[in-house]
């Protein structure tokens, strides 16, 4: 019997790690510490990680020399991310979704990865957002996040993809059904997932909706200059490439001018 569940549940923190092993976390730190160092944000200085997942990048961040703050909807994942950073001092973790945190002290960046900001698919989200963002961030301080790119997923649709991932405990297989629902700017992407826990044995089927918004920059901007930031770049995610009708994901980074 397949069950149903929230990309957020218990179940998804249990695969979420074996099925995005192949994830190079390492070069994905390193290119946002590059972003940092040219907007003079200093090796030392306080990141606020905006759905940290199970901590795998907050673990490079700290390797860098940062604190971090991660915040994530998932419990579970906050657990997993607090018991993979127990050896630092300078993290610590909440389990509260991006839109709904309100920030108590500031940050010199703000950072959102892996397309968090995407799961955010209504106006209301996305002007809270933008406005935890402005009351986190110092002077000058930058906001860092990547997501779904409107010209890119509206020139090459979504279509069926089948993902098989495996470790010494867990074999999954992933299949993704994209519905496009463009006068949404939105992609409903329905998974179906097998998970075989290889000591026991035992398979468990698992369905998930992944409702997604892809963005366009003037949206961006305007969201940005209403809530007293800029932006400062946009390029592909990895790449100092500007995006275009190719690209699905786009990288943008936003100032605090005020």
């Amino acid at each position: 019997m397949s069950t149903p569940l929230s990309p957020f549940d218990d179940a998804y923190a249990a695969y979420y790690d074996v099925l995005y092993a192949d994830k190079n976390y390492v070069a994905e730190a390193e290119a946002i510490q590059t972003i940092l160092t040219k907007h003079n944000v200093p090796t030392t200085g306080a990141l606020l990680e905006m759905g940290c997942g199970s901590g795998i990048h907050a673990v490079e961040f700290l390797k860098q020399g940062y604190t971090v703050h991660g915040i994530d909807a998932s419990a579970a994942m906050v657990s997993i991310a607090q018991e993979r950073t127990k050896a630092f001092d300078n993290a610590t973790f909440e389990a509260i979704s991006i839109e709904s945190y309100r920030p108590t002290r500031t940050f010199d960046a703000v950072i959102s990865l892996f397309h968090v900001v995407s799961y955010l698919t209504t106006n209301e989200q996305l002007h809270q957002l933008f406005n935890n963002v402005a009351k986190a961030l110092k002077t000058n301080g930058v906001f860092v996040f990547d997501c779904w790119y409107g010209a890119g997923v509206l020139t090459d649709p979504p279509n069926v993809r089948t993902k098989h991932m495996h470790n010494t405990n867990y074999d999954v297989q992933r299949t993704a059904k994209p519905e496009l629902l463009p006068n949404q700017n939105k992609v409903i992407v329905n998974f179906e997932v097998t998970v075989t826990n290889k000591n026991t044995n035992e398979t468990h089927h698992i369905t998930e909706a992944h409702h997604m918004r892809y963005l366009f920059t003037p949206e961006v901007q305007l969201l940005a200059q209403h809530y007293g930031l800029t932006l400062s770049e946009q390029s592909t995610f990895m790449s100092s490439a500007l995006p275009s009708t190719s690209t699905w994901y786009t990288m943008y980074v936003l100032s605090k001018i005020l």
